[in-house]
């Protein structure tokens, strides 16, 4: 589990790195809130399959359409909080530096972080709640739907 969380936070800092780079990129050519756009996508498309594979060590196509699923609403609620954060920058200041692009949306895509960990925790702790409930039924076992909760989020 922990050479897990470890690849997972590897995998998170490089694709985040990726993403600053390529909206740095796009930026000498494109506007910023498309520049967001494409630079997320890449790096959502490609987190997830480096997650599968490098992370989770899954192989194959059995779920991967569910995962990539769960990796674009990942990535929508990126692109909500990146891109209200950049027309609010530019909403204050018209003419920003390109620094100044890249601040607010490293803030912005931490807020998306801590979002996607408190729903996470939710997730888990309102299974931690049935799970306590359902161990008084004999023949529940609800360690499976705590790990498909965890790996929703993910």
């Amino acid at each position: 589990m922990r050479s897990e969380l470890f690849r997972f936070y590897l995998v998170g800092g490089a694709s985040a790195l990726a993403y600053v780079v390529l909206f740095l990129l796009l930026r000498t050519s494109l506007s910023p809130q498309i520049s967001n756009v494409l630079a997320l996508l890449i790096s959502a498309v490609a987190n997830t399959a480096v997650n599968r594979r490098f992370t989770f060590n899954i192989r194959g196509t059995d779920a991967i359409v569910r995962q990539y699923l769960q990796g674009f609403m990942v990535f929508l609620l990126g692109l909500v909080v990146t891109s209200g954060a950049l027309w609010l920058l530019h909403l204050g200041v018209p003419n920003s530096s390109r620094a100044l692009e890249v601040a607010v949306l490293v803030a912005a895509n931490l807020v998306a972080t801590v979002l996607r960990f408190w729903g996470s925790a939710g997730c888990s702790r309102r299974l931690e709640v049935t799970s306590s409930q359902q161990a008084a039924e004999p023949g529940v076992r609800a360690a499976p739907a705590r790990a498909r909760c965890r790996r929703r989020w993910l």
